[in-house]
């Protein structure tokens, strides 16, 4: 902090890895994990080597994150705080504000988020906006054909939010949490939020595996609460705007093996996409795309989706 000041020869931003980068990551340390596995050890984890560092070849995903986070003396149990008080002289409000955007998955605005934070002016949350955006923690994007103007602010950093999803409870009492807790609703719950938001941040993967790679597009959410203007509520996690005139809205499933799209589920798609055609009025086309772990059943109700985007896709750098 100042100590280097106008001797700076070059800034460097560094990104998190990849899956792709991950993955070989894991194979220089020996690690006998599937692509399933390393996807869920992003989920957790995120792109961060430091954290990857500590997964050992002898055991399990499940037994690594239990000895990483939750068993007596484990070495990232205090991690979130840490970080966190390393990176910002006074990160009292920068915790406040992940913990908040922690609660919304598709993000939340200025105005929102003050009301969240209890707060009356905007001038310091509006620099701590700017700093964890610029440190890869939260990102800014405008929702789609928004007649208001204000920009949305969505959490991606993973590990933050497996910090709030499991580390702050009753789990921190269990050193076996993970382990003993593989098939409980509560993982089964965090998977598929937490494959979505792998899927944002991957999502030139996605437009790779879609043809569209060189092309401009928007990348964001959108929620509409149900009104005069069209009944029914409608909630799309994540939707490509591409400057060819086409909408792809993406649906997200980690099922284990051929995801099954069944009537129910096309019919809240369907419903999804008429709202969004009938709220923002838009001329576009509209693809409907399923990323999927294991591909999708090809069932009678298959035939709505336009195009299909695999986990193995995401692992292409």
């Amino acid at each position: 902090r100042g100590g280097l000041h106008n001797r700076v020869t070059c800034r460097i931003r560094l990104q998190p890895f990849t899956l792709g980068a991950c993955e070989r990551f894991a194979k220089e340390k020996g690690l006998a994990m599937s692509r399933r596995e390393l996807a869920e050890g992003y989920m957790a984890l995120g792109g961060i080597p430091y954290y990857w560092r500590y997964l050992d070849k002898r055991y399990s995903l499940a037994q690594n994150l239990d000895r990483m986070f939750f068993a007596d003396g484990a070495p990232l149990a205090n991690e979130f705080h840490e970080l966190y008080a390393s990176l910002f002289r006074n990160a009292t409000l920068h915790v406040a504000v992940i913990e908040a955007l922690a609660t919304k998955r598709i993000g939340m605005n200025q105005t929102d988020l003050q009301k969240a934070l209890g707060r009356t002016s905007s001038g310091k949350l509006s620099e701590v906006l700017l700093t964890l955006e610029q440190s890869g923690f939260i990102r800014p994007y405008q929702p789609f054909a928004s007649k208001k103007k204000g920009t949305v602010y969505q959490l991606v950093d993973s590990f933050s939010l497996f910090h709030y999803r499991f580390l702050t409870g009753a789990a921190k009492g269990d050193p076996a949490f993970w382990t003993s807790t593989a098939d409980s609703p509560q993982r089964a719950a965090w998977l598929g939020l937490s494959f979505e938001l792998l899927c944002l941040q991957h999502v030139d993967q996605i437009k790779r595996r879609l043809g569209i790679s060189g092309m401009h597009c928007g990348v964001c959410s959108w929620r509409h609460r149900a009104d005069g203007v069209y009944p029914v509520g409608a909630q799309i996690d994540l939707l490509i705007d591409r400057a060819d005139n086409v909408v792809n809205v993406c649906e997200m499933k980690f099922a284990r093996g051929l995801y099954v799209l069944d009537r129910q589920t096309r019919e809240s798609l369907d419903n999804g996409i008429e709202a969004l055609r009938t709220v923002t009025k838009t001329r576009k086309s509209i693809h409907l795309t399923l990323i999927t772990a294991n591909g999708l059943a090809h069932t009678e109700h298959a035939a709505a989706v336009q195009s299909e985007v695999m986990l193995e896709d995401l692992f292409e750098d």
